[in-house]
């Protein structure tokens, strides 16, 4: 469970660099800045919701 957390906090980070790079300069990087900032929000979502469970169900990795 924990490696899913760091994953999702990882790829959302990513997401939001690029996205906000393809922002600022004005320039897509294959998908429009937009596209890449809804991804980041949604990996930050997954990874709130998987450390929710994990708190709530006290699981162990």
């Amino acid at each position: 469970m924990g490696t899913i957390i760091k994953s999702c906090i990882t790829l959302a980070v990513i997401s939001l660099i690029l996205g906000l790079v393809s922002r600022f300069t004005m320039k897509p990087f294959f998908v429009e800045a937009q596209a890449y900032l809804q991804f980041a929000n949604f990996c930050f979502l997954a990874s709130i919701t998987f450390l929710l469970y994990k708190i709530a169900y006290k699981t162990e990795d």
